[in-house]
């Protein structure tokens, strides 16, 4: 219970309290007026009266102060309660708010986490591709390497090749002066065997 609303009671209380109180100051001044014989002389029961009245009065100037507190207390704990729904509806939608920032927080961790897997496959997938761009790049080294050599090997072959040609083509020359040679001479044998024949 909130202090507005135990003053409320506590003011209704003495409403009640002093309700009863006119009732009784009410009755006193009846009784008195009952009893009185007509005689305006009579001093002591005239000034009773006369207080009771003005008792019954401040009682009234009380209730009709204590009831016009309690309206306006009335009209406070109506504001004061608009004002809790207020502050309570308020309340859902921040709560609603917060889940759903909640939930969207979740799926932006989810995708950057999404995203974080796919740059270490990326990376890991770079690593492989400079390894082999690596590995491939010493392959044409070798293979540069072995064509030159090819190539070198290649002409010295060929330049070895055309050597010994050269060399052959020589000594067929040599040959065939040397069978022309043999021939001139078999062919002065032969004219020397036919002179000695003769």
């Amino acid at each position: 219970m909130t202090g507005v609303e135990k003053n409320i009671k506590a003011r209704l209380l003495r409403i009640q309290q002093k309700t009863l109180e006119v009732d009784r100051l009410n009755r006193m001044c009846a009784a008195l007026k009952n009893r009185g014989d007509g005689d305006e002389s009579v001093g002591p029961q005239e000034h009773l009266r006369d207080n009771i009245k003005k008792q019954i009065k401040e009682v009234d100037d009380e209730t009709t102060n204590v009831q016009k507190d309690w309206i306006t207390n009335q009209i406070e704990l109506i504001k004061r309660q608009e004002e809790k729904n207020k502050v309570e509806r308020k309340a859902d939608d921040l709560r609603t708010q917060k889940s759903i920032l909640d939930q969207k927080k979740i799926r932006i961790n989810s995708e950057v986490e999404g995203h974080n897997k796919a740059i270490r496959e990326l990376e890991v997938a770079k690593k492989n591709q400079v390894f082999e761009m690596n590995k491939l790049n010493d392959l044409i080294y070798q293979n540069n390497e072995k064509q030159e050599k090819l190539t070198n090997d290649n002409f010295n072959i060929e330049m070895e090749f055309k050597q010994k040609l050269k060399e052959m083509e020589n000594e067929s020359i040599k040959l065939e002066n040397q069978i022309t040679q043999l021939k001139e001479q078999k062919s002065d044998i032969l004219v020397d065997i036919i002179d000695a024949e003769k």
